[in-house]
């Protein structure tokens, strides 16, 4: 699905009412996870991190080094 508008844009859909700003977060420039779907977290090469989601992905959901401490504060 293609959507015009960007993805810093779409958090407020995915929380309309604005009381659960936890809920999901922004994991890189194709994710956007929600909290319950996170099953594990690892530590990967070079400072970052990836993600085990329920349901799986085909491909590695990786947290980059920039972004941990902000993943860590939501997670």
């Amino acid at each position: 699905m293609y959507i015009r508008h960007p993805v810093h844009e779409m958090r407020s859909p995915l929380a309309p009412d604005g009381r659960n700003p936890r809920q999901f977060f922004r994991a890189n420039r194709q994710y956007i996870v929600a909290h319950k779907a996170v099953t594990g977290v690892s530590l990967w090469f070079g400072g970052r991190m990836v993600l085990q989601l329920t349901p799986p992905t085909d491909e590695k959901v990786l947290i980059s080094k920039a972004r941990v401490p902000a993943f860590r504060e939501w997670f």
